[in-house]
């Protein structure tokens, strides 16, 4: 498995979350003295998200199976392909740029319309945009060109989703086009 620095420090981090969310609160004890002792809720933590990663996993090779294309895979887990290509200049970090875009879940449905999302304008990684994987994305492609992004959630919307929209823990498709 192919995994940047980012990626694994990212699952890391939102281990360390999510057993934070199941560790006793204020006073109680979590020593064998407790009067109520619990299962290694650690564990079951950990193995629930390995679990659901190997899930997205196998969700997202199946689409970019279906899609009959080759795919590329950064070392952050996302997939991608360039339908039109320009051979123009890639942004850099603080380069300001101008995108159109779609959003939809694995399975097609529509999240964001690209007339609804309009044309999203940012200073690459200088400024917060959602989904995160976008930053990383226009770098890939140079300015005019097309392509298809898949992001596994850590690079979409995280485990919460978005704006009662984007459900948890989802891996989307960005339809995705830099405008030069």
């Amino acid at each position: 498995m192919n995994t940047g620095p980012y990626s694994r420090a990212l699952v890391y981090g939102l281990l360390f979350l999510e057993m934070m969310a199941c560790a006793p609160s204020g006073g109680q004890r979590a020593d064998s003295e407790s009067s109520n002792p619990q299962p290694n809720r650690a564990e079951e933590v950990i193995d629930r998200r390995i679990r659901h990663l190997q899930a997205e996993r196998a969700d997202i090779e199946n689409f970019i199976a279906s899609e009959n294309r080759t795919y590329q895979r950064t070392g952050s887990g996302m997939h991608y392909f360039v339908i039109d290509e320009l051979g123009r200049e890639k942004p850099k970090p603080g380069d300001r740029v101008s995108i159109k875009c779609s959003i939809s879940l694995l399975d097609g449905e529509v999240l964001f319309s690209a007339r609804e999302l309009g044309v999203l304008r940012w200073a690459v990684e200088r400024e917060d945009m959602e989904p995160i994987g976008l930053h990383e994305a226009v770098q890939l492609i140079g300015r005019g060109d097309s392509a298809r992004f898949v992001f596994p959630a850590h690079l979409a919307y995280g485990i919460s989703g978005s704006q009662g929209r984007v459900p948890m823990a989802s891996a989307v498709v960005l339809d995705l086009r830099l405008l030069p």
